[in-house]
């Protein structure tokens, strides 16, 4: 019987039946109590030790596992495996959640639950108190048969002699009323398990509702007063001694009239009529038990009335503007609260040579419901400029009197007037035009108006008090007429400019009005200004600093500020410099006699050409330390120090010598640069002057040069829209003039074509080109020499027949073009070229593309149009590609050459690749910034670091090429060691699994035996 008990326990643990439920089941099958006690210890302790023999299996599992990682980690250093999580989880022992013991020592006694009494609606409270033969956590519930009103909650720690606490809250509803049995209180030891049980009965009352004892009389009272000599305690009373609360119900009335306060402890009511009310209302008083409630009898409340004073307010003249012929009309209102009927009288006055004269009275009987009341108007007929009206209101509702009034003057009305012009930010007007100003106007009064119409807002009734563009004096009392405002060229040098009129009568002005005229600006020649930094930064002398007796300075100036696309002119600038110390008697001027290019370099940006200089100032003598400058004038005849676009990129400067005058040299490629002074004769080999960091400040202009180009081959691609530019954003349109051999056409986009007749060759003197604006102003370029050059044996094609048989000539173009990459949104210029490969000459080529891309834009960098190619003569130009959003993928684009003289077309096929650009793409120090991030994260790259620390010196000096030689270099070793690591890697892995696969093999049988031992094990 014992081992049926046991066996029956440890299958309900197993079923993870809770502990006190096992318990209780086994007393209702007939069990001692002392032996379920005894048997629940007995498989406790047979399950601790389960759970021992579970650890220590486990742990010796874990320990053989970790030999075994630790084996195979040493034998291979480069990797290990990963045991399949899910699989572990699936092997490890599962353990029920119902493994506790039931009856350790120690029970749980609840103090017995009395029997309660509560009345229905209300809420009874009580405490619960329990303890424990040992410290733990007591919980306390109720029994699942308890009424749903019955809650009983808590969790408190209770032990000997220690009492937890619960709560019983017995809240039954209105109508609840009965005796309710069995309903039980539990407590609960957390930690033993035990718990005890108390059952109490419920007995719930009828409630008894408030009473009114006392019928509540009526009350009257006067209005501006409260009353408070109502008390409701002595009306209503509960028999269960319930405390009230009061209210109030309408019967008939409005309520609001009245503010009613009601304290439920004292039962005293608070009544306040609404300001100035009256009146009586029918109302019933209640008193509730929060769940019952009671009425009174139906009580008057009657306010009684006080005769209040009457007030006149709000007297006014209307209309708001008074004019000469106004109507005039009084307004009023007459605050009369007691609803009485008032005697009202209006009195009309006018100052006539400053005394009052009555004009008329009048008395009527006004109906207070009303808020104003305007009597008979004043005609405009009794009205003039000058005259005051008053309206006085006299009220009386024959106990309380009161009056106002009002004063208005009659005056003048300012005239009304409006101006328009025809010019707005896209109707401009030139120099040497007229704005057309057209004014209107009109007079209420009549009276003569005179316009103004000014370059001023400061205008009077007199006139303007400074420019005055127009005036019309005493014109009629209404009309239009138009003012003329001339635009002068000292307006050129703004874009707009107010002008400002006014309207006046004989007495007043109305407010100035403001207007604003637009103005057009020509066209003209780009120019900017710019100060460069000397480029060697240096400290520099002038004067005995060396050995020798002649002295010469060097100034060089980074000029990639102003590297354009096109030509540019410098011309009016100036040298600044610092005199940073003087040592000897310098007291003399500093000259600038002459410049010449005879010892400028080949390699150099600029041509000095026979620039003549002087100081601006030649009185000043540089005589203290500070800073000067020496102007630098631009010659007579263009004679300009140039920097012209051929051959030009970022490193080169433009180089200036100052040196000592040389009485004694003829030499001309030894004649001085500069001439500063007599610095001989006034310092002696010991004098000097230091300056440092001389700036040179300069003006510049974009400028067409002299065109030249050989026989037969494309003419050179000017685009005019890098030499002008229009102020108001105006677009230009352009023309040429001065060519007589040569055809030259310009397109809607400032392209110019140049067709050359054939086998000609000469010069075309003095071609401007200009540009005129929407307005038809005009901006020219310097005259310019367009040549072609003739070019000896160059074979001019021409028919070849005689004799009945003619020959025939191979015509052939070659065209050479790359493959692109590009990223996704992108922009890359690609080079291509075209070559006559043929025996032919050919004229009038025409370049296109052709292409099916989302997201790709071709455009030529120089006009498509090439007049000609001679034979084995080439022609180079480039394409801008630009992507946007372009999708990764391989595209092509089509350039196709099609001639008309021969007849020919020949294409060439760009593939476009999409993708990451390449590396070799990228600017130098995008490069170098990719290198050094590289090389950081692969250390073993780190000993290439010095190659681009190199290459970095090599950019800063402007040497890109061999930075960016150095940048592949450095790049592609890295990648080398990266790959033989790899490789390395990969290679031990394979050799380890190879050699060492039959202990692999195993370790894995020895795994699965352990496994399968823990197994059966666990399930013993």
């Amino acid at each position: 019987m014992t081992s049926d008990l046991k066996e029956y326990i440890k299958n309900q643990l197993r079923n993870k039946t809770p502990s006190r439920e096992i318990y209780q089941k086994c007393i209702n099958y007939g069990w001692k109590p002392e032996a379920v006690k005894a048997i629940f210890n007995i498989v406790e302790k047979e399950n601790q030790k389960k759970k021992q023999a579970k650890k220590i299996i486990l742990a010796f599992f874990g320990i053989i596992i970790a030999l075994s990682l630790s084996i195979f980690i040493a034998s291979n250093p480069t990797g290990f495996f990963v045991m399949d999580q899910q699989n572990a989880e699936e092997t490890a022992p599962q353990f029920s959640s119902a493994d506790f013991s039931v009856m350790e020592s120690g029970a749980v006694f609840l103090q017995a639950v009395p029997d309660i009494e509560v009345i229905e609606g209300f809420t009874h409270t009580t405490t619960l108190y329990a303890n424990s033969t040992q410290t733990e956590t007591i919980t306390f519930e109720g029994g699942t048969e308890n009424e749903n009103w019955v809650s009983i909650t808590g969790s408190d720690t209770g032990g000997p002699g220690v009492f937890a606490q619960g709560t019983l809250e017995i809240a039954p509803s209105n109508g609840d009323v009965g005796v309710y049995t069995s309903q039980t209180a539990i407590a609960e030891g957390v930690d033993t398990n035990d718990s005890d049980s108390s059952t109490f009965t419920v007995t719930v009352l009828d409630n008894n509702p408030p009473q009114l004892l006392l019928n509540i009389s009526n009350y009257t009272w006067y209005e501006e007063y409260s009353n408070t000599s109502l008390n409701l305690t002595q009306h209503f009373n509960d028999s269960d001694g319930h405390s009230l609360s009061y209210g109030i119900q309408s019967v008939e009335g409005d309520i609001s009239n009245i503010n009613f306060d009601i304290s439920d402890s004292t039962g005293i009511v608070n009544m306040t009529p609404r300001t100035n009310w009256y009146g009586s209302i029918l109302v019933k008083f209640t008193a509730t038990d929060s769940v019952e409630s009671a009425q009174s009898n139906i009580v008057n409340l009657t306010v009684l009335n006080i005769n209040d004073p009457l007030n006149v307010t709000s007297v006014s003249i209307l209309p708001a503007e008074i004019y000469s012929d106004s109507n005039l009309s009084c307004s009023f209102e007459i605050n009369e609260t007691d609803n009485s009927t008032v005697e009202v009288n209006v009195t009309w006055y006018y100052n006539e040579t400053d005394s009052w004269q009555l004009f008329y009275s009048s008395t009527f009987l006004h109906n207070v419901s009303e808020t104003g009341y305007s009597p008979q108007n004043i005609s405009n007929l009794d009205t003039s400029i000058g005259q005051v009206w008053n309206c006085s209101v006299f009220a009386t509702d024959g106990q309380y009197n009161d009056s106002n009034s009002a004063n208005v003057t009659i005056s003048n009305t300012l005239p009304n007037f409006n101006i328009t012009d025809n010019s707005d930010s896209s109707s401009r007007i030139s120099v040497n035009e007229s704005v057309t100003v057209n004014i209107s106007w009109s007079d209420y009064d009549n009276d003569n108006v005179s316009i103004y119409v000014c370059n001023s807002s400061s205008i009077t009734i007199s006139g303007c008090s400074d420019f005055e563009f127009c005036s019309f004096v005493n014109t009629s009392s209404s009309g239009s007429t138009n003012c003329s405002i001339m635009v002068t060229d000292n307006d050129t040098s703004e874009f707009s400019k107010l002008y400002y009129a006014i309207a006046c009568d004989e007495f007043s002005c109305a407010a100035v009005q403001e207007g604003t005229y637009y103005i057009n600006h020509p066209p003209q020649v780009i120019s900017q200004d710019l100060s460069l930094d000397n480029f060697e930064n240096i400290t520099s002398c002038i004067g005995a600093c060396g050995s020798g007796n002649r002295h010469k300075l060097y100034l060089k100036y980074n000029i990639s500020q102003i590297n354009q696309t096109v030509d540019v002119v410098i011309e009016n600038s100036f040298f600044v410099f610092e005199v940073a110390q003087i040592l000897g008697n310098w007291s003399d001027t500093i000259i600038i006699q002459e410049v010449n290019d005879s010892w400028s370099s080949s390699s150099s940006a600029a041509n000095l050409e026979a620039l003549e200089e002087t100081q601006v100032n030649s009185s000043t003598e540089i005589n203290s330390i500070g800073n000067y400058s020496l102007s630098v004038y631009s010659a007579v005849n263009s004679t300009y120090m140039t920097v012209k676009n051929s051959d030009q990129t970022d490193d080169e400067l433009v180089s200036f010598k100052i040196s000592e005058q040389s009485s004694t040299s003829t030499n001309s490629s030894q004649q001085d640069s500069f001439v500063i002074g007599n610095i001989e004769n006034l310092l002696g080999n010991n004098g000097s002057i230091y300056i440092q960091n001389p700036k040179l400040n300069i003006s510049y202009k974009h400028q067409l040069y002299d065109k030249s180009w050989e026989m037969n081959i494309a003419p050179p691609n000017i685009n005019l829209n890098k030499y002008f530019e229009d102020l108001d954003g105006e677009t230009l349109s352009f023309s040429v003039s001065g060519n007589t051999n040569l055809d030259i056409t310009i397109d809607s986009e400032g392209y110019v074509n140049i067709d050359v007749p054939a086998n000609w060759y000469g010069t075309d003197y003095d071609v401007v080109f200009s540009a005129q604006d929407e307005y038809g102003l005009t901006a020219s370029l310097d005259p310019i020499d367009l040549t072609v050059e003739y070019v000896s044996g160059i074979n001019i094609p021409v028919p070849t027949a005689g004799g009945g048989s003619s020959s025939t000539e191979v015509a052939s173009l070659d065209l050479t073009v790359p493959s692109v990459a590009m990223e996704s949104t992108d922009e890359l210029i690609i080079p291509f070229t075209l070559y006559n490969s043929g025996e032919v000459n050919f004229n009038s080529i025409t370049m296109s593309v052709s292409y099916d891309v989302e997201g790709l834009d071709v455009e030529f960098n120089e006009d498509p149009y090439i007049p000609g190619l001679a034979v084995a003569n080439t022609y180079n130009s480039t394409l801008t590609f630009t992507t946007t959003n372009v999708a990764n993928g391989n595209y092509s684009v089509e350039l196709i050459a099609t001639t008309s003289n021969p007849k020919l077309t020949e294409s060439s096929t760009i593939y476009v690749t999409i993708q990451h650009l390449d590396f070799a793409n990228q600017s130098i120090f995008k490069q170098i910034e990719f290198a050094e991030d590289l090389f950081t994260q692969n250390s073993e790259c780190l000993e290439l670091m010095e190659i681009v620390q190199r290459a970095e010196m090599q950019a800063n000096k402007g040497n890109i090429p061999l930075a960016k030689e150095l940048i592949a270099t450095a790049v592609s070793d890295c990648r080398e060691l990266i790959y033989s690591e790899e490789e390395q890697t990969k290679s031990s892995f394979t050799a380890f699994i190879v050699d060492n696969y039959l202990i692999i093999l195993g370790i894995i049988a020895i795994l699965v035996i352990i496994y399968i031992v823990a197994m059966l094990l666990l399930r013993k």
